[in-house]
């Protein structure tokens, strides 16, 4: 079995989306457009063109308008109804979708310019690496996302989060690894559409 087929194998890619977009105005920002396609497409395209088995998609604000968007791809729906308690909620739900996997990526819906290539550079880190548990995207120094945990860590992941706080505070904690990837996508959330026009230039 070659090395590219056991990646594809191990990894599971979750998306975030979940949240209400409140920063954007009366939009949604995951569906705005960027050269004729929305947000939480261009991510969830980029995160099913990458080495990670399949893809999951966490919705909650909108879930119905989502799974539209997004009924033409090869993904898996997953609602969380307590979406309004913060982003620790939609990890935990992702968390409870690991199945055989070693691993899983958490990825952002409003992160429309992660390469594939990103997502790979974390996916063979942690094939690469003993030392660590958990593998976060970076840009010249800079920590962004997506996040790769290890299986080994999840459950921790899931006992310590709350609010919305996603698993930023505790990331360390659990042995941290900065890939860097040469893209500076992965620091490029979008909150406002200033977001968008700023990151063109």
């Amino acid at each position: 079995m070659t090395m590219e087929k056991q990646i594809d194998q191990r990894v599971l890619g979750i998306i975030l989306a979940a949240g209400d977009s409140s920063r954007f105005g009366k939009q949604n920002k995951l569906f705005a457009e960027i050269k004729g396609k929305s947000i939480i497409e261009t991510a969830a395209k980029n995160l099913i063109n990458s080495k990670v088995e399949s893809v999951k998609i966490v919705s909650g604000y909108q879930a119905e308008r989502i799974e539209r968007e997004l009924s033409h791809l090869d993904v898996e729906f997953l609602y969380n109804e307590d979406w309004k308690m913060g982003q620790s909620t939609s990890v935990r739900k992702g968390i409870d979708a690991i199945l055989e996997e070693n691993a899983v990526v958490f990825a952002l819906g409003d992160m429309p310019f992660v390469k594939s290539s990103s997502v790979n550079e974390l996916i063979f880190a942690q094939m690469r690496e003993t030392d660590g548990d958990v593998f976060v995207a970076s840009y010249k120094g800079k920590r962004g996302n997506p996040v790769l945990f290890r299986n080994s860590v999840t459950e921790v992941l899931k006992g310590r989060l709350r609010g919305d706080e996603g698993g930023n505070s505790i990331i360390k904690n659990l042995g941290m690894n900065l890939v860097e990837t040469g893209d500076r996508g992965v620091l490029f959330d979008i909150d406002t559409e200033d977001d968008l026009k700023n990151y063109a230039q």
